[in-house]
């Protein structure tokens, strides 16, 4: 079911007018997600700041299966190309966390499932810039053996989530923890050193396209 149909609580907002102004960005909704939305905003700046920035996308899914939603976040990577997809990971993840505090708050999620989700979220936002990542080394001629047309599953590339993420108990904001590896035996031995410093690059470029604090958060 959409959120808007399993919202059952909401939170007191604090501050009634920053509450107020939140909800003047869903001009028309009503019942118990409009007091969600209030309460909400009226209790967390930070919720307050995505729901006005997310306004409009947000309405767009409050009427849309919640898992179909979390989907939509995701998607605003779509035809992102390296340059840009920073910035549309860092959408996503607006959207995404918007979505499950809300889901948390009103009652429509269970703890268990708002932490394996932000926990999935974590792990395709690693895959998906990690992918893209590969293939630009590969492109450059910085992995030997692979060309352009590189499927990152292939490149002997691993991560490996430690901590919460690696337990599926993410909070919003928590930090995760990586380990990342790579398979010796996917090269020849007179290659290693330049894959080496291939996957060094790739995994520098990737602390920072993940961690990096920029307009989009």
């Amino acid at each position: 079911m959409s959120l808007a149909r399993q919202t059952r609580t909401a939170p007191l907002a604090l501050d009634t007018v920053a509450g107020d102004e939140c909800l003047a960005f869903y001009p028309g909704l009503a019942g118990p997600v409009a007091e969600l939305v209030r309460g909400a905003g009226g209790s967390s700046t930070y919720l307050a700041g995505l729901l006005r920035r997310e306004a409009e996308w947000l309405s767009s899914q409050l009427s849309t299966p919640l898992p179909d939603a979390l989907t939509a976040a995701r998607n605003a990577t779509a035809g992102a190309n390296l340059k840009s997809l920073g910035a549309a990971l860092r959408t996503a993840k607006r959207r995404t966390a918007l979505l499950l505090a809300l889901g948390d708050l009103g009652g429509a999620m269970a703890l268990s499932e708002v932490t394996g989700a932000l926990t999935e979220f974590a792990d395709w936002a690693v895959e998906t810039a990690a992918g893209a990542l590969l293939q630009e080394e590969a492109a450059r001629g910085g992995l030997p053996g692979f060309d352009a047309g590189l499927d990152p599953r292939d490149a002997g590339y691993l991560v490996l989530a430690m901590g919460k993420m690696g337990a599926f108990e993410l909070n919003y904001s928590s930090d995760i923890d990586l380990i990342v590896l790579f398979d010796e035996t996917r090269f020849a031995p007179e290659d290693h050193g330049e894959a080496r410093a291939g996957f060094v690059r790739v995994t520098r470029k990737l602390v920072r396209m993940l961690s990096d604090v920029t307009d989009g958060g």
